[in-house]
């Protein structure tokens, strides 16, 4: 690991790892159809980056689901206008 120190601002500047991990969904719409292999994924869907304000107050996703789901937690976390954490769960049935 690399560190730098600017003593003049009194700045620590420390060069660490952060990798950037790609969410993995399946697309069985392209897929062979020949092939099956058990879907035992349990996040099912992840979106880190869905803006809601004023004017766009729904969101709609679709996913796939796994091969053993048939209850959906759904965990809902973001930041409102006032800066406030915002913590949303709510427990849906396959339908």
């Amino acid at each position: 690991m690399n560190s730098s120190v600017d003593s003049k601002l009194g700045v620590v500047k420390l060069n660490g790892y952060s990798a950037i991990k790609h969410f993995y969904s399946p697309d069985y719409a392209s897929h062979d159809t020949d092939v099956l292999y058990e879907d035992v994924r349990k996040t099912l869907y992840w979106n880190p980056f869905i803006i809601l304000d004023k004017t766009k107050k729904r969101f709609k996703f679709q996913f796939y689901n796994n091969d053993l789901t048939t209850r959906f937690r759904v965990v809902m976390e973001g930041i409102n206008e006032e800066g406030k954490l915002v913590h949303v769960e709510k427990v849906m049935t396959k339908n």
